[in-house]
């Protein structure tokens, strides 16, 4: 299947989907939600459904969760001039954020020294003691799998 192209550009293959395994329970407020998602959360079968990934599904899917991390990110932050800032919980996905850009990269330019792809899945979806974050991640990784599945 073809991306439609705009008047500028040619058309581009698409990706076809990534294989994944069926999507997790989906919260409809992650905090409430934190205990179905973390109990649903298997890491040894994310790690192995991750690995067998290609490269290119690999840069892909984590690009996918950035963006959904980032949506949940909005909720630590009001709109407006009259900001109340949850500044730890930003701190935390600027820090994903960064290890996770760094880690694309690594994948695309097909560095020796990235770390296994085991290093970053534990990294993101091991147990916390801050339960909002652990469920602000586990969400945001349950989203990326439906949207790409």
């Amino acid at each position: 299947m073809l991306w439609p192209a705009t008047s500028s550009q040619q058309p581009v293959a698409r990706l076809p989907p990534i294989p994944l395994p069926p999507p997790f329970l989906v919260p409809p407020c992650f905090p409430q939600a934190a205990p179905a998602i973390i109990r649903s959360m298997n890491i040894d079968s994310e790690v192995r459904n991750f690995v067998d990934l290609s490269s290119i599904d690999k840069a892909r899917f984590l690009a996918r969760f950035m963006y959904e991390l980032t949506l949940d990110a909005r909720n630590f932050y009001s709109p407006g001039s009259n900001q109340d800032i949850d500044a730890n919980k930003l701190r935390f996905v600027n820090e994903i954020q960064h290890r996770v850009t760094r880690f694309i990269e690594q994948i695309l330019i097909d560095d020796p020294a990235r770390p296994a792809d085991e290093v970053l899945l534990k990294l993101l979806l091991a147990p916390r003691s801050e339960k909002t974050i652990e469920a602000l991640v586990h969400s945001a990784y349950t989203r990326t799998i439906q949207a790409l599945g």
